[in-house]
């Protein structure tokens, strides 16, 4: 529901700290939980408006010393590559396409002969070579290993465990490791004090072709005409004196290293009965990195040929960076919970949170290396050499409240609020305030359902509440100024500085107001469940760039201003049940949004390049010309609107649609008949999720 921030992802927050899925060790999760309403989301905060993710991760439990093991290997394969056509029928394609608009053709007659003639014994000639078969040779293995320990006593509990996963592509060159470590300690120190220490950590590394991404387009755009390897074994030039599969195999690797390594130190209070007061620090270290070497690789045009035609690229280079960064974060959450008169349940929360980011960053480079395979900065020329570095800061104060009721279990009401101070934004602007409300009356639990047995839980449930964003970057709001630039002075370099964009001290909080309705039920003893949720957000105060005249030379600062609302709804259904030793359990999930920009402030359209941003229409809308088909015949051409503007045109080209004539025009296709022409916003989004399990046990 915004165009305008960094980030539309999930909060995603790991044994209560905000962390990666992506770093996460899946056989160390215990449970997941996912908030979608701004109600249940809203004591999460300014992170929260695209949703919270709750990843609670196993610890040691009382009993006896356990281990187990899991681990698998396998093979992976692409589920479906394009076909293409055989390089000859590309060149008789070839020539009917300059055929249809007036030219000579390419190939000639007796080209084509020898072609199939002679292009299984003579490659240097008549190439005929498969870029997909020859990049795709990759082994595709792929394994994963887990092993834990698990035990403790009445007071102290303990858990660690070890993962090892690894995988190679089906392309040749791209590998990937990660070792994990998970470590966490739960010690009942008294009746009223518990203390915790978890600590997480991985090694992460990931190799690629430094030119893997030319390499990908290579597979689909480039026939296989030109010579790649020649019949005495060296590279041929390729495409334009640009052989990718000699980049891919010799042109030197992108090398990804990834460490890091979190904390959390807890201590939980009860000095009095319903009452529990929690404190967790936990610090973030993160290191990355990189080294990419660009090695040159000598391409020649046939056998005969001594000296090469080009080498690729003219001088070999490389660079390396390391970034890294610390994050603190400090909670301190108490809470309350009595039962008056066994049937009205109370509970109050108060929090505080402190969130602290620090980082860091430098690189450096040369090119011209004497020997390619000597992968040593200082074995690079000086005279092309590079250097640069970076820091940033930023960070979050956070207070929360919530209060929840709820009589019988059978009417539920709460209410949070948060207040959310960040250093993105200038004084006086801040701190950003968001309150929301929930209620809901379980029906089943009515004294009139009671003789409904086959009815386990029938719930209606609605909320309102407000989140906000405040994910643009970290300086918006400042003026900055960047060292980076030289000047040239009487022939001497000077040092200087320039601001590049402009800043905003007016900007605050985008804040996103949801509305949900929703029921939950389940039937015949909970095997049957679901719930439904419909829901509408607005999102307001949007901060995006708003074009400025690019005679400025500067950046466009972020401005408040933008309305977007997605309305839409939800669908679960699911059934789970026990035969015998057999357990299974079936899920479907179905979503419907609607996504529309209500208000730009009169600064729409925003147009870049094919997407475009446009009152009435979803965000990032696909932006082109509309087609009509195929020149099929004569009468065609000349009946229909001019489109030179695309260039030359004849049988067999696409015909473009005449949407507007507003430049002055008339029959005329050009730029100003450009329209929306589609959505990347799926309408319907649908899951089935299952799961099977077998347990049985051997005397």
């Amino acid at each position: 529901g915004t165009f305008g921030s960094s980030s539309a992802s999930p909060l995603v927050l790991i044994d209560g700290v905000e962390g990666d899925m992506n770093a996460l060790d899946p056989t160390t999760i215990d449970k997941i939980s996912v908030l979608k309403d701004a109600a249940s989301s809203a004591i999460y905060g300014s992170r929260a408006a695209n949703g919270v993710i709750l990843v609670t991760t196993k610890s040691g439990s009382e009993g006896k010393l356990t281990a187990s093991y899991n681990g698998y290997v396998g093979w992976q394969s692409p589920t479906a590559l394009p076909e293409f056509t055989s390089n000859y029928d590309y060149m008789l394609a070839m020539n009917q396409a300059r055929e249809n608009v007036g030219q000579s053709a390419l190939y000639g007659e007796d080209y084509l002969k020898k072609y199939l003639r002679y292009k299984s014994v003579d490659p240097d000639h008549y190439p005929d070579w498969d870029y997909q078969a020859l990049l795709t040779t990759g082994s595709g293995f792929t394994q994963n290993h887990h092993a834990s320990v698990s035990g403790g006593t009445k007071k102290l509990q303990a858990f660690a465990s070890f993962a090892y996963q690894s995988q190679e592509g089906y392309m040749a060159g791209y590998d990937t490791d990660r070792y994990s470590l998970k470590a966490r300690i739960n010690a009942n120190v008294t009746d009223f004090l518990k203390l915790g220490l978890l600590i997480d950590g991985r090694h992460a590394t990931t190799v690629t072709p430094t030119y893997g991404s030319s390499m990908l387009g290579a597979i689909n755009r480039t026939p296989g005409l030109y010579p790649l390897i020649l019949s005495d074994g060296r590279y041929g030039p390729g495409y334009n004196n640009n052989n990718y599969l000699a980049l891919c195999r010799e042109g030197g690797k992108a090398t990804s290293t990834t460490d890091n390594i979190r904390a959390t130190v807890s201590a939980t209070l009860t000095p009095v009965e319903g009452l529990v007061i929690d404190f967790k620090w936990s610090p973030n270290l993160s290191n990355t990195y990189k080294k990419t070497t660009k090695k040159s690789v000598p391409v020649y045009n046939s056998p005969e040929q001594e000296s090469p035609v080009a080498v690729l690229p003219e001088q070999s280079s490389l660079s390396q960076s390391e970034s890294r960064y610390i994050k603190n974060t400090i909670q301190a959450i108490a809470t309350y919970n009595r039962t008056f008169r066994k049937n009205h349940d109370f509970g109050v929360l108060v929090g505080y949170e402190q969130i602290t980011h620090d980082a860091e960053s430098h690189s450096l480079s040369r090119t011209g290396f004497v020997n390619d395979d000597y992968e040593v900065m200082d074995a690079g020329s000086i005279a092309l050499m590079d250097n640069a570095g970076s820091a940033s800061a930023w960070s979050l104060l956070s207070a929360f409240a919530r209060v929840n009721y709820s009589y019988k279990s059978r009417y539920l009401f709460e209410a949070n609020f948060r207040a959310d101070g960040s250093s993105r934004f200038a004084k006086g602007n801040r701190f950003g305030y968001f309150p929301s409300f929930s209620a809901a009356w379980r029906i089943s639990e009515e004294g009139f359902m009671k003789g409904l047995s086959w009815l386990n839980n029938l719930k209606i449930r609605a909320s309102w509440g407000q989140l906000g964003n405040q994910e643009i970057g970290i300086y918006p709001s400042y003026v900055t100024i960047n060292f980076n630039p030289a000047y040239i002075f009487g022939g001497v370099g000077v040092d200087g500085g320039l601001q590049t964009s402009f800043a905003n001290s007016d900007i605050s909080w985008e804040t996103s107001v949801t509305t949900n309705v929703g029921l939950d039920f389940a039937f015949l003893r909970n095997r049957l469940y679901g719930s439904f949720d419909w829901y509408v957000k607005n999102t307001h105060d949007i901060l995006l760039k708003l074009p400025i005249p690019e005679v400025t030379g500067m950046t466009a600062p972020y401005q408040n201003a933008g309305v977007v609302r997605n309305t839409g709804w939800d669908l679960e259904i699911g059934h789970k049940n026990t035969i015998g030793d057999f357990n299974y359990a079936v899920n479907f999930n179905l979503s419907d949004v609607r996504n529309e920009v209500i208000d730009l402030k009169g600064a729409g359209p925003i147009i870049d390049g094919y997407e475009i941003i446009e009152e009435g229409y979803p965000i990032n809308s696909l932006y082109g010309y509309r087609t009509d088909g195929l020149f099929r015949n004569k009468e065609e051409l000349l009946n229909h609107p001019d489109q030179s503007y695309f260039g030359d045109y004849g049988l067999g080209d696409i015909k473009y649609v005449n949407v507007s004539d507003s430049d002055g025009t008339t029959n005329t296709i050009n730029a100003s008949d450009r329209t929306v022409i589609g959505n990347q916003i799926p309408r319907f989004t649908y899951l089935f999720p299952s799961a099977l399990a077998f347990t049985s046990s051997f005397l």
